[in-house]
């Protein structure tokens, strides 16, 4: 992708509809960082094997106000039918919670 392709996008497009990755407001709140596999989708629309790391942004206050997360092309060493995408909450986030709820590329 070219960057200007990517602006305002959802950053569900890097992932397969099945995998699309839910998680709570209560659960992000007590993540100290996390670490997975999983896999992503390139823009011709091929399946490569990943290593996603997520950590939290807080506020002065202390409060989760977002979570940023790398993804690390691990197809050199792992293929997709090698990943673990069970070990994933598929809890959906309640964005009235106060979690943003715009997940856009910026």
């Amino acid at each position: 992708y070219e960057v200007k392709e990517l602006i305002g996008k959802d950053v569900r497009i890097f992932s397969p509809p099945d995998l699309h990755k839910y998680t709570t407001k209560s659960e992000i709140t007590k993540w100290k960082g996390k670490v997975r596999e999983s896999i992503n989708v390139r823009k011709d629309g091929s399946l490569f094997a990943v290593r996603l790391i997520t950590d939290v942004v807080k506020n002065m206050r202390g409060e989760t106000i977002a979570f940023v997360t790398i993804s690390e092309d691990i197809s050199d060493r792992v293929t997709i039918h090698e990943v673990d995408t069970e070990n994933v909450s598929k809890e959906k986030i309640n964005f009235e919670e106060g979690v943003n709820p715009q997940e856009k590329i910026v």
